[in-house]
């Protein structure tokens, strides 16, 4: 009777597990589908962080450890702002915006990445090679309290750059899911990786325009200062030959005076140079940009906004702000 009862027990659950299971056409539920396409999403899932204790680390490690995860958190938000402004690009242009809205719910996900979690990340993340060859020089010879006063400073920042990843990341994941729920994903993947090479390469025309302009600038600056200093040569040569011609001529005088018993009393004029003044002696990836990034931002949660209806909040998604 106790086997038939545990056969019967390990039967549900396995019907219950089957159940459970997605498809193979279900939209992945559990993570953002742009993890797997991630190398540093996926480099970072293989440290071993869960076991560190982040208070327990030296003042010095734990600066290093908040300025390293400060950096990925520019780099993790970098991106989330590319993607959510290229997905919401996506759903405008396919007017699919009003029914994203209608549709979209908080996207689910495992239990999250606390801030606390993060922290131990960088810590084990200081703990290998490249986190060594990268930070571990940075604040060395600092006293203890000195440290200790940097860690808040670092703390603050990098406790507000994570509040902005994870509501950016939400927008992602949420618009990406409703692109695999409608059958678009594959549709959506092909256009975004032609608009961000499109976007690169006008990111990147941008900045060799602005370093020639720079360059152009740069060199008229030195143009500009060579032809002051052949000024002031020239204008330096000129005045010596005119004070030398001056001096002659003061001799001459002299010379005609004395022959002709003159006392003199002749005023060669030097004051009338001005001796002293007058002659003045004397910026690669497109989305790493900040300014895109802030506009990026604004871009996207307007349209959000603007497909809720503008009466349900600014863009806010997962119920986060």
């Amino acid at each position: 009777m106790l086997r038939a009862t545990w056969i019967a027990a390990a039967a549900v659950l396995v019907l219950l597990l089957c159940a459970s299971r997605p498809s193979i056409a279900d939209p992945p539920q559990t993570e953002s589908p742009f993890n797997v396409q991630d190398p540093e999403i996926q480099a970072l899932k293989k440290l071993n962080w869960k076991d560190v204790d982040f208070n327990a680390q030296p003042p010095l490690i734990r600066c290093q450890a908040l300025l390293a995860l400060g950096k990925l958190l520019d780099m993790t938000a970098g991106k989330a702002e590319a993607r959510a402004d290229l997905l919401s690009d996506y759903l405008e242009q396919n007017k699919l915006g009003e029914e994203y809205a209608a549709d979209a719910a908080a996207p689910t996900d495992k239990v999250p990445l606390t801030y606390e979690d993060a922290k131990k990340v960088a810590a084990a993340f200081m703990a290998t090679p490249r986190g060594k060859a990268r930070f571990g020089d940075d604040l060395e010879g600092c006293s203890d309290q000195l440290l200790l006063n940097y860690q808040g400073l670092y703390n603050k920042t990098c406790t507000r750059k994570w509040d902005e990843v994870i509501e950016s990341r939400a927008y992602v994941k949420s618009m990406a899911q409703f692109l695999q729920r409608k059958g678009k994903w594959e549709e959506y993947l092909k256009w975004s990786d032609e608009e961000a090479n499109r976007r690169q390469q006008e990111y990147q025309a941008q900045q060799k325009a602005k370093q020639a302009a720079y360059a152009q600038a740069m060199q008229e600056k030195r143009d500009k200062a060579l032809n002051e200093a052949q000024r002031r040569v020239e204008a330096e040569r000129q005045a010596q030959a005119e004070q030398q011609a001056a001096a002659l001529q003061g001799l001459d005088y002299t010379m005609t005076a004395q022959s002709s018993g003159n006392d003199g009393g002749y005023d060669d004029g030097s004051s009338d140079w001005g001796y002293g003044g007058t002659w003045g002696w004397g910026g690669n990836a497109y989305y790493v940009n900040g300014a895109y990034r802030a506009a990026a931002r604004e871009r996207y949660t307007n349209r959000v906004e603007h497909w809720q209806g503008g009466g349900r909040g600014r863009g806010r998604v997962g119920g986060r702000r």
